[in-house]
């Protein structure tokens, strides 16, 4: 997989993306992949497919440009609530500079697991602290 990244030109002037997570980007490393060959992407949404690998995803150390310097909108769909979305989600929360709006929708088989996953989601992200002073958080549970 790192070698068609490598492959891809960096795309200078992309400023939104709708993305299908499936198969192909490999889990959230691969969206973290791809997001460094768009340095002035300001609109991110994101659908999965699939739920997230087994593997566990670890947060890139540093800030992808992107995200600290022109993300203004990130909507991920079908977000099932594992350990992996979440740190996505957090990573977003924590590392975007200029973010309005972070928008999730998250599946039915999380919000059917019970309450508690719901709750667990909930007070996670409601409470992740965010570098955008302003930005405003919606959770939708379809």
């Amino acid at each position: 997989m790192d070698d068609f990244f490598k492959r891809i030109p960096v795309f200078q002037n992309l400023i939104h993306v709708e993305l299908f997570f499936a198969a192909f980007f490999h889990g959230w490393d691969g969206i973290v992949d791809f997001l460094q060959h768009c340095p002035k992407l300001q609109i991110l949404h994101i659908t999965k497919w699939t739920s997230s690998l087994s593997k566990d995803w670890d947060c890139p150390i540093w800030s992808l440009e992107c995200v600290s310097s022109h993300l203004r909108s990130c909507t991920i769909n079908r977000f099932d609530g594992s350990k992996n979305d979440l740190r996505f989600a957090t990573y977003i929360l924590q590392n975007a500079s200029r973010l309005e709006v972070m928008t999730i929708y998250v599946s039915v088989t999380a919000r059917s697991s019970n309450g508690t996953q719901k709750d667990q989601i909930m007070e996670e992200l409601s409470t992740c602290p965010r570098l955008s002073p302003g930005c405003k958080l919606s959770l939708q549970f379809h």
